[in-house]
């Protein structure tokens, strides 16, 4: 009869450890997403179904960084705003975007400016026409300054802003650093131009292609863990007039789409700082790139040049 009981205590004791790792074996999760005007793809191994926090932390960052819907004090609210007061109060998590995004108008000496919003409008609007906006048009245009004076507030002043160089990245980057407070290492987030990615648990590294700038080829193949990987370029987001190509990143010198590259991308391990690097370098020679780099020890890039001559940083064999 003892044996009998003990038989049983065991039995019940395999299966509950059984349902136990069951229960507690990580899942593969794969989720879809729309916002920043792309759709993001977001892929990840855990122990639970985080999509509501994903979706909420994705719209959190697309509300405060839009420029055609109101939210409060947000990117739309700080040009459109009735309010009389000298100065305007923001969501916190929206002054640190502007406040990290300021600080590299100084670093580029101009080359990278979210203040542009009426220039990007006027070329938005354009596109939309099939035409081109005139140089005159672009020089009228009123880009107040963005006042920041600490405490979350900025000067009411209404600047026009624009923050699509780094808004996708700056939340995708929020989403790693959420992962890895949930302890979620498995992890890719693919979003557009922009890739982030975790540890792989079943393989040494993530493999992330980087296109051509000329056609659907990949161009090169970075095998990646922990990093992000975020390419800027005028060959997806373009249109043609009078049979010329206009892209969608402005030179802040000319008011026209930048002609210095085709393309470049960065490899960091942030991916808000690798969205604006990218589209610094683009504004640059790659001699002047190479230069600005030189602040970022642990930031690799991949130029393509209007030559196609494909330029790297040393480190990028790293990854090859």
């Amino acid at each position: 009869m003892k044996k009998k009981y003990a038989l049983f205590i065991l039995i019940i004791s395999i299966l509950f450890l059984c349902i136990f790792f069951l229960f507690k074996k990580e899942k593969q999760y794969d989720d879809t997403f729309l916002y920043f005007d792309t759709l993001i793809e977001v892929k990840y191994k855990g122990k639970k179904d985080y999509k509501k926090e994903i979706e909420e932390l994705f719209l959190h960052y697309h509300n405060l960084t839009t420029r055609y819907e109101e939210y409060g004090n947000n990117v739309y609210g700080i040009l459109h705003n009735k309010d009389e007061s000298e100065t305007l109060e923001l969501n916190p998590d929206l002054y640190e975007m502007l406040e990290y995004a300021q600080s590299f108008k100084e670093k580029s000496d101009g080359k990278y400016n979210i203040e542009l919003g009426c220039v990007f409008q006027l070329w938005k609007d354009a596109k939309e026409k099939e035409t081109i906006p005139s140089i005159e048009e672009l020089q009228a245009c009123e880009n107040h300054p963005l006042i920041l004076l600490g405490n979350n507030k900025i000067l009411n002043n209404h600047p026009n802003l624009d923050l699509g160089s780094f808004a996708k990245g700056y939340a995708v980057q929020k989403l790693g650093e959420f992962f890895q407070e949930k302890e979620v290492k498995d992890y890719l987030i693919n979003a557009g131009g922009n890739v982030l990615v975790g540890t792989p648990s079943n393989k040494t590294y993530y493999r992330v292609g980087i296109q051509n700038p000329d056609n659907s080829d990949l161009l090169k193949i970075l095998n990646v863990k922990e990093k992000a990987v975020v390419t800027s370029g005028g060959y997806e987001r373009f249109y043609e007039y009078d049979g010329v190509k206009y892209h969608h990143i402005i030179d802040p010198g000319t008011l026209f789409p930048a002609k210095t590259m085709k393309s470049v991308t960065v490899i960091a391990s942030d991916s808000g700082l690798a969205d604006i690097l990218s589209t610094t370098l683009f504004l640059m020679t790659e001699e002047e790139g190479e230069k600005f780099l030189k602040d970022y020890s642990d930031v690799d890039a991949i130029w393509v040049t209007n030559e196609n001559e494909v330029i790297t940083t040393k480190g990028v064999s790293n990854y090859e």
